[in-house]
């Protein structure tokens, strides 16, 4: 475990990135789960059809969209690679990782939005089955 006790608050202020997502495995990284009131990862592995007992899916989930939100930095895109990391597996699902502010146009999204998300989607499967 490495030793901070000799930083300033100065010091991790000026280290605190609001805007970039922490790697799962990354020294920064705290488990808050405890914290989170009633949103748990198995519960939502449950509800992609996966068993948590059995580390596998099974049921395949037709149609479902899920939200993530939250203030900026409170770590959304962080549990989604959490998430991502049990999730990319042969007995479960094919992940593709999309960050939508660093591939798409925000300022040109009103009438090519699908359009754009599923050609950039196709771009990233082509490109994940490439390097495989």
């Amino acid at each position: 475990m490495t030793d901070h006790t000799d930083r300033s608050i100065w010091d991790y202020r000026n280290n605190l990135c609001f805007d970039e997502p922490l790697e799962t495995g990354d020294e920064r990284l705290v488990e808050l789960s405890r914290a989170r009131g009633d949103y748990s990862r198995e519960r939502l592995y449950r509800q992609l059809g996966v068993d948590t007992e059995q580390d596998r899916l099974r049921n395949i989930p037709r149609g479902q969209y899920l939200l993530f939100g939250g203030h900026c930095g409170c770590g959304k895109s962080t549990e989604l690679r959490i998430m991502a990391k049990h999730l990319g597996h042969p007995d479960r699902f094919f992940v593709v990782f999309i960050d939508a502010l660093k591939s798409l146009d925000v300022n040109n999204l009103k009438y090519r939005l699908k359009k754009n998300y599923n050609m950039l989607l196709i771009l990233k499967i082509l490109f994940y089955w490439t390097k495989a």
